[in-house]
């Protein structure tokens, strides 16, 4: 099974934290799932039954808000997380494929977690999966709630399966044909549902979760299988009346100045927020969409937060990004829940690009950046107070991290350095997207013309100049799967050895904002220290590693040639 090692790497993990860390992972795996409490209507005293192929991160989500809940494994030697995390989970070791050890109306809610993962092994035909649901709903109390959620890696199953049978000699070919079917996806499942007699049902389509590059290129398919992986899934439906989440409270009193709104399209998660795209009919007839952010955490509300307040900024002012930027359409709190609404740019992302398609979006991007950071570009007097208010936010995140005498010097060093050489210096600070990438341009379906620019949450004003410019060069390099950012910085710009045409975008920037020669070297520097910032937050299971492989050689390169160049 393709999961194991994953599973297993969390436990051996896990063991080898301090509890305060330990209980953080748990937190985190919390978080991750948090978007159920979006989905679904708790009641005080509620019991739960959750079907869960992994190590019982659902149930560990869910925990906090029902007073039990029975985690049903299939497997009795599957390591299990919840042992030690909560104390009203119940794990029962018993088949997902036979009848359920429960009598009839016990549950109020039931849980079929990840459907790929629970049939992985046994063809995932109809058959299995309807004989769990009409177990599910035996046990589900007439007025309880079925959920049931799918993930991309059911396709990834899919796919393996079906190169087995391209690679397979002809009689095997003929016996693989025979075989029932899989499940393939929400409107299929939907359908058995539906038929079961659960009338009322909500779907929701949530952001994909990618297999790793090494699992795909295990099936030989390659990198280019990632663009056909489909959005994961979550069916919820009841018997005798619609579910009344939060979503339906939400979209009923918060969206109602959008006009009455039709249905929810979309939710999506990241480990700290929700995204949900919703269509508006409005009383004047015309349909309107909209995208509603739903921040988990502090950090997530804060950078929400910047991102309306950017957006508002740049409603105020005449740049050549007006009319490319969403609007905001309202933010406050509903039900403790912080919310931002702003409005969505019809269009496409560039998913899985070509190399010449890709170009032309970060070429006219970086025209567009250019005359952008042209406009809002402002002279600022480097001292001592500005330059901490530059570094700080790098310095106080990455500092923390390096361990070792020589490894904090270096950096200290580098820092020292870069002090020195700013001080004193009048230096054009700009309006910072923080996250300028061709994944955040929305572009024409026919002529892919950018006719949008989103995702401002980690902007800035003022703030210095190239580093967004820079990021799209590089970030368009990991996209056509050259290399990681690390290894690319590495290669190709510390220093800057870039082709012609990117660097005569580069000098055309640098002579339009009024920047030196002798400014490039100390934003590279900057430009490497705030995505190690940003990243830190993203690697922290696997933090020493990643300080060891990409932190560590990159500092000891910046170090010599600092070094180098002062002692030149």
């Amino acid at each position: 099974m393709t999961h194991a090692y994953e599973r297993d790497k969390d436990i051996v993990y896990l063991n080898t934290l301090p509890l305060d860390e330990a209980r953080q992972f748990i937190a985190r795996e919390r978080v991750k799932q948090a978007a159920w409490k979006f989905l679904l209507d708790f009641q005080p005293g509620q019991r739960c039954l959750v079907l869960e192929g992994g190590v019982g991160s659902a149930s560990i989500a869910l925990s906090e808000h029902y007073q039990e809940i029975v985690l049903l494994q299939n497997n009795p030697s599957t390591p299990c997380l919840t042992q030690g995390w909560t104390n009203n989970i119940t794990v029962v070791c018993s088949s997902f494929f036979a009848a359920l050890p429960f009598t009839e109306s016990t549950f109020d809610c039931v849980i079929l977690h990840d459907i790929g993962t629970l049939f992985a092994g046994r063809n995932e035909t109809e058959a299995t999966l309807l004989q769990s649901l009409l177990e599910a709903k035996r046990v589900l109390k007439s007025e309880g709630t079925l959920v049931v959620t799918g993930d991309n890696k059911s396709l990834f199953l899919w796919l393996r399966s079906k190169l087995k049978y391209l690679k397979a000699p002809a009689d095997e070919k003929k016996r693989l044909r025979g075989l029932p079917p899989p499940v393939t996806g929400l409107s299929h499942v939907d359908t058995m549902i539906r038929d079961m007699g659960f009338q009322h049902r909500s779907l929701f389509s949530m952001t994909p979760r990618l297999i790793p590059f090494q699992e795909v290129s295990r099936i030989g398919a390659g990198r280019a299988v990632q663009k056909w992986m489909r959005p994961a899934f979550m069916i919820i439906a009841t018997q005798k009346s619609a579910p009344d989440s939060f979503l339906n409270r939400f979209s009923k009193i918060v969206l109602s100045h959008l006009g009455d709104v039709e249905i929810i399209r979309y939710i999506s998660g990241n480990p700290d927020s929700v995204i949900l795209i919703v269509r508006a009919e409005q009383r004047s007839g015309v349909e309107r969409s909209a995208i509603v952010r739903l921040p988990l955490t502090k950090t997530s509300a804060t950078r929400c937060q910047r991102g309306v307040d950017a957006l508002q900024t740049l409603s105020g002012r005449r740049t050549v990004l007006s009319g490319l930027v969403p609007s905001v359409l309202g933010h406050g709190v509903f039900c403790d829940q912080p919310y931002f609404i702003e409005s969505l740019i019809p269009g496409r992302v560039i998913a899985s690009p070509q190399p010449a398609a890709l170009g032309r979006v970060v070429r006219e991007a970086a025209s567009l950046l250019t005359l952008f950071h042209q406009e809002t570009a402002q002279p600022c007097f480097i001292d001592r107070t500005v330059f901490s208010r530059i570094s700080s936010p790098f310095i106080s995140t990455i500092l923390p991290h390096i361990k070792g005498s020589d490894a904090q010097k270096s950096f200290g060093y580098i820092m020292d350095v870069m002090r020195e050489r700013w001080l004193g210096v009048t230096l054009p600070l700009v309006f910072s997207h923080g996250d300028f990438q061709a994944d955040n341009m929305i572009l024409n379906p026919d002529t892919l013309r950018i006719q949008g620019v989103i995702d401002w949450d980690l902007s800035n004003d003022p703030a210095l100049p190239l580093l967004d410019l820079l990021y799209l060069f590089l970030y368009a390099e990991t996209m056509l799967g050259r290399g990681h950012f690390e290894d690319i910085f590495m290669r190709q710009f510390f220093p800057l050895r870039l082709d012609n045409g990117t660097m005569t975008v580069i000098d055309n920037y640098c002579r339009a904002i009024g920047i030196s020669s002798d400014d490039i070297l100390p934003l590279l520097i900057f430009f490497w220290l705030h995505h190690v910032a940003f990243r830190l937050e993203r690697v922290w299971r696997q933090l020493d590693r990643w300080m060891d492989q990409s932190f560590y050689p990159i500092l000891l390169k910046v170090y010599e040639t600092v070094r180098g160049e002062k002692a030149a």
